[in-house]
């Protein structure tokens, strides 16, 4: 079973070179994934009731073009298989007919009790997802190592109020943003075979300050966050570009 939306990119959608945000085509996935979770009866405030929520825990994301300012762009998303704790979800974005980017997502139940995973099995007792495995596309996946002693020490930020959702930890569609702004110049031009993978690791709480870690490659891109307090990584992200 699969869910599709349409959305028109607008002015303020976009970078300075009109170019999209990779965090506006998130906050679209995150909509079309909550739609489709509705479709199944598994609102978000359904599964707040019975103590969880979705969480993600990696988006990877690779454009075949450009999408400007004004494009409508045609997306699609299908809830896959299980991998251990996790839930796969993909989105495919197409621009008049044709795909354009594709995304890959892993999501993880969390007891919003105790802060805990949960199993797929607990979510039996709420509903069931039915999978949809049609029109299958694997981005090449690098796994990458990410070592702050290796990388160079660019920032220190703090997690705003506004950065906060329901779920009481930055939102996951604010990441993207913060890794462009460390992301070389030169690499906005032309998104075309550009991957972009974001790891979420631990959650960014209101008031929390991040140590950012970056380093630069010839064409790679690599970014850590790093709690200033207790030193624990919050999300890092590599841009193949």
């Amino acid at each position: 079973m699969s869910t599709t939306i349409e959305s028109r990119i607008e002015s303020y959608e976009v970078q300075p070179n009109d170019n999209v945000r990779p965090s506006t085509l998130f906050r679209l996935f995150q909509k079309a994934a909550g739609d489709d979770l509705d479709s199944f009866g598994m609102t978000y405030n359904y599964l707040r009731e019975h103590g969880i929520v979705f969480v993600l825990s990696k988006m990877t994301l690779q454009f075949f073009g450009n999408i400007k300012s004004y494009d409508v762009v045609r997306i699609t998303t299908r809830p896959r298989c299980c991998k251990g704790v996790f839930f796969i979800r993909d989105f495919d974005v197409a621009v008049g007919g044709s795909r354009v980017a594709y995304a890959s997502s892993m999501w993880v139940l969390l007891d919003i009790n105790n802060r805990k995973l949960l199993r797929p099995s607990a979510l039996d007792a709420v509903g069931k997802i039915t999978t949809d495995m049609t029109d299958l596309y694997e981005i090449p996946d690098r796994r990458i190592k990410f070592h702050a002693e290796e990388m160079d020490k660019t920032d220190v930020r703090e997690v705003y109020y506004t950065q906060i959702d329901r779920n009481g930890h930055m939102n996951n569609t604010f990441y993207p943003d913060i890794v462009y702004d460390y992301f070389p110049d030169a690499g906005k031009d032309d998104d075309t075979g550009k991957i972009i993978s974001v790891y979420y690791t631990n959650e960014a709480m209101c008031g929390e300050k991040f140590d950012v870690y970056t380093k630069n490659g010839d064409r790679e891109f690599m970014f850590l966050a790093k709690n200033s307090q207790n030193g624990k990584d919050i999300f890092t992200a590599f841009i193949d570009f």
